[in-house]
């Protein structure tokens, strides 16, 4: 199995996460945030994304919330109160 540290999956891993942030930092600037802000939160937002992925991969009875279902739906609602809490164009 290749690791992140793998000659070869190294380059592809930074090249992946790089456009990651930046798209995702591209749209909050798009909304109003500072260029600063806006990596900021594209940083908190993809590592949530991250973070939810590897619960995903985990055991379904400690951590039903992240199942696809009503209670997924709940959480990723919360999690998005959380994200977008105190978001202003000034941020």
């Amino acid at each position: 199995m290749a690791h992140a540290s793998h000659p070869i999956v190294e380059p592809v891993l930074r090249r992946v996460t790089a456009r990651r942030i930046d798209f995702i930092a591209e749209i909050c600037q798009d909304l109003g945030l500072t260029p600063a802000a806006a990596r900021r939160r594209a940083i908190i937002c993809y590592a949530t994304y991250l973070g939810w992925l590897d619960l995903r991969r985990g055991p379904a009875d400690i951590v039903p919330e992240v199942a696809p279902g009503p209670s997924s739906t709940a959480a990723i609602d919360e999690a998005m109160r959380i994200l977008l809490h105190g978001w202003s164009p000034s941020s």
